[in-house]
């Protein structure tokens, strides 16, 4: 995988959504890093891996919004996420 996130401040995410953080962008990041994860591990774990992307999918409206280098980010992971399930993903943004 490309290194999209700098793994010391993602950690430091991490530990803050565990703690309850409700940031879009780091629940949106973590997701996508399980879903991610999982996909990877094994082939008996792929809906797991599904359920953590589209609950990720929650917050995409929001984390396009800015448009800034988090947004960039997000992207890549979506990106990264499509290339170990390469389906279709079918995505419905509201105008």
């Amino acid at each position: 995988m490309l290194p999209v996130l700098h793994e010391p401040t993602f950690m430091k995410e991490v530990a803050d959504v565990y703690d309850g953080s409700q940031d879009p962008f780091k629940t949106f990041k973590l997701r996508m890093v399980l879903a991610i994860s999982l996909q990877k591990y094994s082939r008996k774990f792929e809906m797991v891996a599904d359920s953590y992307f589209l609950a990720g999918l929650q917050d995409l409206e929001t984390v396009m919004e800015p448009m800034d280098h988090s947004t960039l980010q997000c992207l890549l992971i979506m990106v990264q996420y499509a290339l170990v399930k390469p389906t279709r993903i079918a995505v419905g943004l509201q105008s």
